[in-house]
């Protein structure tokens, strides 16, 4: 071996070595890799919340409920107003499906009125006299007392409801409640609305067609609980 090989290897190794320092350096310089950002945590899924009904939707459910009210009590007052006269009376009125029974005391100033019924036969009592008829309660009215009060629709007028089959024209509150109902020739007008055991029921009904006008105050609402009508 010639004299210059040790230095070379000495030159070798040296350079190795710097090479080394270098690389070393330059790793300890190099920035460490950015931390992924925080990932925000997976959100629950909030729960769908039903929409809130509508006064139409109120509506069909609140006439599903009358539909089912057949057997009621209503205890109140009854003005009636015709071109040529008008009487005010206390008014008792039971109805049993079907069969239904109206006191109204002092019509006319001739003491109390009955008037009971049962799919087309009808019972009047009036100035000490019973009657019996087959016909409509307007029609027996109308030959008894010269007025006809609308006691067919109003067994469904007077609890806020619509007669079945025939066609209406209706406005309702926010609460889906009648405010204005045409039908059968009448307009019936809601003023106000009182809750009896949980329902609401009207507390004054004013009802007319041209020449006749009927005004009716709920005093008292009495409901059979027996009925299993929807919520």
């Amino acid at each position: 071996m010639s004299m210059r090989e040790p230095a070379l290897v000495r030159v070798a190794g040296l350079v190795l070595v710097a090479g080394l320092v270098i690389w070393l350096a330059g790793c300890a310089v190099l920035p460490e890799d950015p931390a992924p950002p925080d990932t925000p945590a997976p959100q629950a899924e909030a729960p769908e919340t039903e929409p809130e009904p509508t006064p139409e939707d109120r509506w069909t459910a609140r006439q599903a409920r009358l539909a089912c009210m057949n057997r009621w009590q209503l205890e109140g007052r009854m003005a009636l107003a015709t071109d040529d006269d008008g009487w005010n009376a206390n008014l008792r009125w039971e109805q049993d499906d079907q069969r239904f029974r109206m006191r109204l005391s002092g019509p006319f100033g001739s003491g109390a009125f009955r008037l009971a019924g049962d799919e087309g036969r009808f019972r009047i009592e009036h100035q000490g006299e019973t009657r019996f008829y087959l016909s409509s309660p307007e029609d027996v009215l109308e030959r008894e007392l010269g007025a006809s009060i609308p006691v067919t629709g109003l067994r469904y007028w007077v609890l806020g409801g619509i007669q079945p089959q025939h066609e209406a024209d209706y406005e309702l509150d926010d609460a889906g409640r009648l405010t204005r109902l045409e039908q059968s020739g009448w307009t019936i007008r809601y003023r106000s609305y009182r809750d009896y055991n949980g329902e609401q029921l009207p507390r004054h009904v004013n009802a007319e067609r041209p020449g006749i006008r009927v005004r009716l105050v709920a005093d008292e609402w009495t409901l059979d609980e027996t009925q299993d009508c929807p919520a």
